[in-house]
């Protein structure tokens, strides 16, 4: 059986965007008759071994189940632990020791164990490729670094604070790069790789976020008790908000504008940042807006299952697609998208998707609410086959992805 390592950060039980394209090429691995050693976050160091499948978790601050992290505990508390994090933990581009350490050590423990033919390691976190960097030339296997996000290729590291740090950070890129075998980017990348110093070699190759998969479409529409029995059209954002990326507000107000002329819905969002405001729009609506809490992979199946629409909201950055997006088209389901631009990344896969409708928030917000009122009256059963999703979507396949990895 063959072995493959991945390191990352938060893989369970509560996984981050990264994680949960990670978990998808996994398990399509593990069908594959793979077995799987996983490095990541966690609240303790641990190890957990299944049949096909071993984790080992390095502690962090930063493991999206620590209470501290995720906010669920405030006060005093919470508060030093922020600061300490700071200091042992810093945010990218700020590069701290430890965490980098901490994977190398996990890393040469798995080696010294097993034989693996290929190691990934994930971006971000960083540290995982630190370490991956850090290797010598023994043992003799092949070393991938999957960027599923960009180290360099971002607005925000050229303003603020951040763009003290950029020509470190891009010294530490391209470290990072001469030592791996094959670098897999995201497609999103493409002009800043194709005019990178060492674009043409073969070992650059452009991917995309792999969540279309048959497994996971099967799961969602299997025959189950469903667990949310709402009769009006039922709407589920999944994933965080934020006001400088991902802010609710426009969707809040379309929303509220609804419930002000009597149609009949339930939205509820599944979410970490910016509570506040959406509980103040759960107050205003008779809590036909709800506020619930981030859940976790597993949990969102039963969800998608219920969910007669799926809501995103498009980045305030133009060049950066949610890989939630990709995971809602896998669904089949009709997807209500909120775009800020133009330019949105988002609109050339929403132009491919059959089962959507896209309100840009220039036009008249008037004219939204109606075309808003008129896609959830028309198109609250429809669910596109899983053969139409791939066709369109080849590149954003588990199987595309794996190839890539693997060749």
């Amino acid at each position: 059986m063959k072995k493959i390592l991945f390191m990352l950060g938060n893989y369970t039980p509560k996984a981050s965007a990264n994680g949960i394209c990670v978990r998808a090429v996994i398990e399509d691995l593990k069908r594959k008759g793979y077995h799987v050693y996983v490095i990541c976050y966690g609240n303790e160091e641990k190890m957990q071994e299944t049949e096909q499948e071993t984790i080992v978790t390095v502690q962090s601050n930063r493991c999206l189940d620590n209470d501290l992290y995720s906010g669920k505990t405030r006060g005093i508390k919470r508060k030093v632990f922020i600061l300490w994090s700071l200091l042992t933990e810093p945010p990218y581009p700020m590069i701290g020791k430890k965490m980098a350490a901490a994977f190398q050590k996990k890393l040469k423990f798995i080696l010294s164990r097993y034989e693996i033919d290929t190691i990934v390691a994930v971006v971000h976190p960083v540290d995982a490729a630190l370490a991956l960097a850090s290797l010598g030339k023994e043992p003799l296997c092949r070393r991938v670094i999957y960027e599923l996000d960009t180290l360099t290729d971002d607005q925000y590291l050229k303003t603020g604070w951040r763009r003290f740090f950029f020509q470190k950070i891009k010294k530490t890129e391209e470290r990072i790069h001469s030592r791996a075998d094959k670098i897999v980017y995201m497609r999103s990348h493409d002009a800043s790789f194709s005019s990178a110093p060492n674009a043409s070699e073969v070992k650059y190759v452009a991917a995309d976020i792999p969540l279309i998969d048959q497994a996971y479409y099967d799961e969602i529409h299997r025959e189950r008790q469903p667990k949310h029995s709402i009769p009006d059209p039922f709407i589920v954002y999944a994933g965080s908000l934020s006001a400088q990326i991902r802010p609710p507000e426009y969707v809040l107000s379309l929303l509220g504008a609804l419930y002000q002329k009597k149609v009949r819905y339930k939205a509820c969002f599944y979410s970490r940042g910016c509570s506040e405001v959406v509980r103040d729009y759960s107050d205003k609506t008779a809590s036909q807006i709800e506020w619930k809490d981030y859940v976790s992979p597993d949990e969102l199946l039963s969800i998608y299952h219920d969910a007669h629409f799926l809501l995103n909201i498009g980045n305030l950055a133009e060049d950066v697609l949610p890989s939630k997006l990709i995971q809602y088209i896998s669904t089949g389901k009709p997807i209500i998208h909120i775009s800020f631009s133009q330019k949105d990344a988002c609109l050339p896969y929403l132009e491919r998707y059959e089962n959507c409708v896209i309100i840009n928030t220039e036009e008249p917000f008037e004219e939204n609410v109606s075309k808003l009122t008129s896609f959830l009256r028309t198109n609250q059963s429809r669910v596109l086959d899983y053969s139409v999703i791939a066709r369109a979507f080849q590149e954003n396949t588990v199987e595309w992805t794996s190839h890539q990895l693997l060749n």
